[in-house]
């Protein structure tokens, strides 16, 4: 890693140089598109108008669903381009839209099927007792992350973005005096979604991980001195800001892992005391494809694939039911 670290001698801090070029690729490139693959998965409906009822009368169109923004103008009217976005839920040349999700209810029957019960971890040590121990520690932990749930949770971030990683977080301060039975303690794994989690790769080795970074943005509580600090307030002066130092604001905050340790980041600025050296000797990181794509990071996702065919779906029942509506009307 000490090769690419160069790379950011400019900053203040060549760690953070590094894992910033990762996150801004990631967002610049990567987000929208998870984005738009979780948003057909879920098909969230939003509220477009409060009362339910239109300027004429009418109790149609309060609710848009996100994957009309997959429907032909034709179909959802004048007021297409308010998908996504509170409007006023005006309806000209609104046809009837219908959606049905064939994306949703297959991800939760693949995730069903795959973790429908629990999965055993089974040592490979030759020694029974050995065995044993290793699978009971090994057990307790992955049931203290959250076990079956869990893998359900893996699963699903699996299929939809097409790949997921694992974090194995260590708690410092459990782990002094900690024995190796209170593992639970001390270590856990999260599964981390491929909008927050962003890997700093190798020069030379696509498959090595030289750094990791969860990115999000976060409600963080700021002291009175850390306010004053940050807004230029002088220490000791009485000022009409006095009543409005602590608070809280929304800032980016940045976990860094590396081979050697773990650190944090808000709005760039490395937080002290917020470290810990343990020497694991790798990024503490476990990366799983849904599906392999060689050279790649990501992997591929079943929802991706599905895009295509879901808003052709959506456009023919869309269709047929305004055909229905119209035949009604006539007879």
């Amino acid at each position: 890693m000490s090769d690419q670290l160069e790379m950011g001698q400019g900053s203040a801090d060549p760690e953070w140089a590094l894992v910033k070029r990762a996150i801004d690729s990631h967002v610049s490139r990567e987000i929208s598109r998870h984005e738009k693959m979780w948003a057909y998965y879920r098909n969230p409906l939003e509220l477009v108008r409060s009362s339910g009822i239109g300027g004429n009368g009418s109790t149609r169109g309060w609710y848009r669903s996100a994957q009309e923004v997959g429907l032909p103008t034709r179909i959802v009217g004048s007021s297409a381009a308010s998908v996504g976005v509170v409007g006023t839920g005006n309806e000209r040349g609104r046809r009837e839209v219908v959606i049905e999700n064939d994306i949703g209810w297959r991800v939760q029957t693949m995730v069903d099927f795959m973790f429908g019960s629990p999965v055993r971890i089974e040592s490979l040590a030759k020694d029974k007792k050995t065995k044993r121990a290793v699978e009971d520690v090994l057990e307790t932990v992955w049931e203290a992350s959250g076990g079956i749930a869990m893998m359900q949770d893996m699963a699903t971030l699996g299929h939809v973005f097409g790949h997921v990683d694992l974090l194995i977080r260590v708690d410092e301060e459990s782990l002094v005096g900690s024995r190796i039975w209170d593992a639970s303690r001390w270590i856990s794994i999260e599964p981390i979604d491929a909008r927050r989690g962003v890997a700093v790769m190798s020069d030379s080795d696509y498959r090595e991980i030289v750094a990791y970074g969860v990115h999000v943005q976060r409600e963080v509580r700021e002291s009175k001195s850390q306010v004053r600090k940050r807004s230029g307030i002088r220490f000791g002066k009485r000022t009409n800001h006095d009543s409005r130092t602590e608070r809280t604001s929304k800032r980016a905050v940045t976990e860094v892992f590396t081979a050697d340790g773990w650190s944090r980041f808000v709005d760039g600025q490395r937080v002290e005391g917020d470290e810990w050296k343990l020497n694991p000797g790798s990024v503490p990181i476990v990366h799983v494809q849904n599906l392999s794509q060689p050279f790649v990071y990501s992997g591929i996702g079943e929802v991706e694939a599905l895009v295509g065919l879901q808003d052709e779906l959506n456009t023919r029942l869309s269709d047929r039911a305004s055909r229905v509506t119209m035949q009604s009307f006539k007879s």
